[in-house]
């Protein structure tokens, strides 16, 4: 029955559409989870994300490593892009690399804004974590806004929607210094967004069926 009440609790909070309703929701399952055995949160995500990752031939993320050549940029803290790209992980917090990173000197990088797996303990993923980086750690926002005003972004994956790193580009003090860059973004087609992939897959080859039909009728009617 508890477990019953928190996974109620845990689903309502995501249901709620908020803006920040993963974060609360990871803060809610870490204060939880801390109840039992104070390192289970950080375990249960070393679970599920420090494994190895297995790059399967036709996934779309294997395209990173022959459509773009240079640095990334992600939020995420798993390791599936340095898999597919043969990339090293960087973070903020190397100043070295991080030079590196921005002067372009080395390419082969893959930025990790949130942190990784590797170092649970420092991810950014709770509110409070969001809260710490995003509005008290001046030197978090000062990397990455000197990111945000040396390099052209392309978003990739991303629904552009109001989340804390979207909010973080958005602030006008922001905006006033970086207004010169131009990003670019690739977005779901508008049909995309009513449908899953699937459905969609099904609609596609069920129009590329009826194209054949319609083809050898031609064929027929004029050939035979």
């Amino acid at each position: 029955m508890y477990y019953c009440q928190k996974l109620i609790v845990y689903k309502e909070i995501l249901a709620s559409g908020k803006p920040d309703c993963y974060e609360v929701a990871a803060s809610y399952l870490s204060k939880e989870l801390a109840k039992e055995i104070s390192d289970s949160f950080h375990q249960k995500i070393r679970e599920v994300f420090d494994k190895a990752i297995f790059s399967h031939p036709e996934s779309p993320v294997t395209l990173f490593s022959s459509l773009f050549k240079g640095p990334i940029v992600t939020t995420n803290f798993n390791h599936v892009l340095e898999t597919v790209t043969g990339y090293k992980t960087i973070l903020l917090c190397q100043e070295e690399n991080f030079s590196k990173f921005l002067k372009g000197i080395d390419k082969n990088m893959v930025l990790k804004l949130h942190g990784d797996v590797k170092d649970v303990e420092n991810i950014i993923l709770t509110q409070e974590q969001y809260n710490k980086n995003y509005l008290l750690d001046t030197t978090f926002q000062k990397d990455f806004f000197t990111l945000l005003e040396s390099k052209i972004f392309l978003f990739l994956g991303c629904s552009l929607e109001q989340d804390r790193t979207m909010e973080f580009i958005s602030r006008p003090e922001v905006i006033k210094w970086t207004q010169h860059v131009k990003n670019y973004a690739f977005m779901a087609s508008p049909v995309f967004r009513f449908q899953t992939l699937k459905e969609k897959t099904k609609e596609i080859k069920e129009q590329e069926f009826l194209a054949k039909q319609k083809k050898k009728n031609y064929f027929k009617r004029y050939l035979y």
